[in-house]
């Protein structure tokens, strides 16, 4: 991932350094007494409980898209696991990278699959998530009988 505010794909490295600072505070809260006040401070920044728990829920969805894909990846085109976890981490990521699974000739689901993973990856998964069902909600009946 990126740095924050870049516009890689990827979980941004100031969500891989909260994440792991959020482990530590844990541990912590977890030894230290009832009521012992622990900073939760990165850098200059100080993060609050929200702040932690909106990373945190980013990074499980993140991931939870990741499995996903990397499931369907390996039933519909009968591949390995690591051939279709470096796909996905590919696609979602951004990267462009490819051991093969991804071609013109790939099936249609697969392609529109990895379309939606790419998008996700690079615009933020709520933010998508959010216009998706917006969507969906506003034009219930489209393609629908």
């Amino acid at each position: 991932g990126g740095g924050a505010g870049s516009t890689a794909g990827g979980i941004k490295l100031i969500r891989v350094t909260l994440m792991y600072e959020s482990l530590k505070w844990t541990i912590e809260s977890a030894i230290l007494p009832r009521g012992a006040v622990i900073k939760r401070k990165v850098g200059n920044y100080v993060f609050t409980e929200e702040d932690i728990q909106e990373v945190m829920s980013f990074t499980m969805t993140y991931l939870a898209f990741l499995l996903i894909g990397t499931i369907y990846t390996m039933l519909r085109v009968k591949t390995s696991l690591a051939n279709a976890l470096f796909e996905v981490a590919s696609a979602q990521g951004n990267v462009g990278l490819s051991v093969g699974i991804t071609s013109p000739s790939m099936p249609l689901d697969l392609k529109i699959l990895y379309i939606l993973l790419m998008w996700i990856g690079r615009l933020e998964i709520f933010s998508t998530l959010v216009f998706i069902i917006s969507v969906l909600l506003l034009f219930p009946r489209v393609g629908r009988k």
